[in-house]
């Protein structure tokens, strides 16, 4: 699960809070709209590569006769 928070500088950090490492930061923004937005994109491409479907597609020679 990803969150933005703001530090102490007053910049806007994305941090992955349940990943394999404590407080691991993703990117720091200048900007809380900036954070957001890469927060949805990285949120996004998640729930891509995620999304149980198991597509396969054909590589190197494979499926084709």
């Amino acid at each position: 699960m990803l969150e933005v928070i703001q530090q102490e500088d007053g910049k806007f950090a994305v941090r992955n809070i349940g990943g394999p490492v404590v407080e691991d930061i993703l990117g720091v923004f200048d900007t809380e709209a900036e954070a957001d937005a890469f927060l949805l994109g990285a949120e996004l491409n998640w729930d891509d590569r995620n999304s149980g479907l198991g597509i396969l597609k054909p590589g190197g020679n494979q499926g084709l006769r």
